[in-house]
């Protein structure tokens, strides 16, 4: 196993979308060490739940519809930091801004939906 497991993972606004990858996150959390997963929320709301769960050691937050870009920046700034191997988006449809932020963080490995129906290519 690589030395580096640090994982992000990005979890958009919607609480359902939190919901529904609790079993994912438990699976990396048992299988990664609670202190290689890390969140980046996007909503107070999902910052909280990821707090509740317990399944992450450390939670970066920016919430770009309240906070300004600047926000945005010193976030990102700590996210390249911490010199993340994978990034798992949890984002449900092609999103550019959250492709681009997640190619910004600087992460080896970004994991996320295909969509076949996309014009632009899968990266």
């Amino acid at each position: 196993m690589p030395e580096n497991q640090k994982t992000l993972v990005v979890c958009p606004i919607g609480l359902g979308n939190f919901i529904m990858m609790t079993p994912a996150m438990e699976h990396l959390n048992r299988h990664l060490g609670r202190e290689n997963l890390h969140l980046l929320s996007l909503k107070p709301s999902i910052r909280q739940m990821g707090e509740e769960t317990g399944y992450f050691s450390r939670i970066h937050h920016w919430d770009p519809d309240s906070e300004s870009i600047a926000r945005g920046l010193v976030a990102l700034r700590a996210l390249r930091r911490e010199r993340y191997r994978r990034l798992v988006s949890l984002f449900p449809s092609p999103n550019r801004m959250g492709n681009v932020y997640a190619w910004l963080t600087g992460a080896e490995e970004r994991i996320g939906f295909q969509y076949p129906h996309s014009r632009l290519p899968a990266r």
